[in-house]
């Protein structure tokens, strides 16, 4: 708790400090709003975000970002408040995050399938049906993947989650994608669309087993961020002219950096 008061007053203090800062120019971004990594190892922090010391121009509205002790970067989300951030994918626009408070961390899947986590800025990532359902079956599961059973029940299904569940009631997560009729007839659906960490710059997809423990054990969870007429144009620069983007606080408008060469986005 110790911990999480001191990132809440870093970011406090320094975004009053940061208020101040000016640009000369579009030329002069990208020597003002430098990269940074809070650690070795650490995700980049650059444009749309902006670390918490950088000037406000360095990042969008509401896209923030900070260090704590332990050079983690941490993100201070308005509905799961403090969240370390294990990756951000700026050509899909899409971050991986874990909820750090006390009440988020006790049963992270319970709270991560019954609260809205939809922000102005924020929403939970549905991309290429890489959510899950939480089921409850009044039966505990039987791993099936001898031939002529189900096939991969054992990659799709994940559970008992020992939080959720008791001697009446087990509770599972299963590949969203997955049918129905793969479960048994006592099973139901409690919540559906529930997202989770996504790896994208691995060539081979990540098992939906791995990737539903990481949402079981820690509540990690992967969000989409928009901003408009500011997101939009650094999504394409990074996806199109596969570079990075700025911003021109005199002309209010985001644009790409091609070769060294500024290029505006109108």
């Amino acid at each position: 708790m110790f911990k999480a008061l001191v990132v809440a007053l870093l970011f406090s203090v320094l975004n009053h400090g940061s208020n101040r800062a000016t640009t000369s120019g579009d030329g002069d971004f990208f020597h003002n709003c430098p990269p940074f990594r809070c650690g070795d190892g650490r995700t980049e922090i650059r444009f749309p975000f902006r670390l918490a010391t950088s000037p406000q121009y360095c990042g969008a509205p509401g896209l923030e970002l900070a260090c704590s002790m332990e050079a983690d970067t941490i993100l201070l989300h308005p509905i799961l408040g403090l969240c370390k951030v294990t990756s951000i994918y700026y050509n899909f626009g899409v971050l991986n995050v874990i909820p750090l408070e006390e009440s988020w961390t006790r049963c992270p899947l319970q709270n991560i399938s019954t609260t809205n986590l939809s922000t102005s800025v924020y929403i939970p990532d549905s991309y290429g049906g890489e959510t899950a359902i939480l089921v409850r079956c009044s039966r505990e599961l039987i791993r099936m993947e001898k031939a002529g059973t189900t096939p991969g029940m054992g990659d799709s299904i994940v559970g008992p989650i020992s939080c959720l569940s008791n001697t009446s009631q087990f509770m599972y997560l299963m590949d969203g994608s997955e049918p129905m009729y793969i479960l048994p007839l006592d099973c139901t659906v409690v919540s559906n669309g529930i997202s989770t960490p996504w790896d994208y710059d691995i060539k081979s997809a990540v098992l939906f087993a791995k990737r539903a423990r990481r949402v079981i054990a820690f509540g990690e969870t992967t969000l989409t961020w928009s901003v408009p007429t500011i997101t939009d144009i650094c999504l394409g620069c990074e996806q199109n002219c596969r570079h990075p983007c700025g911003f021109s606080p005199q002309r209010r408008q985001a644009f790409c950096k091609r070769q060294g060469i500024l290029s505006s986005n109108s």
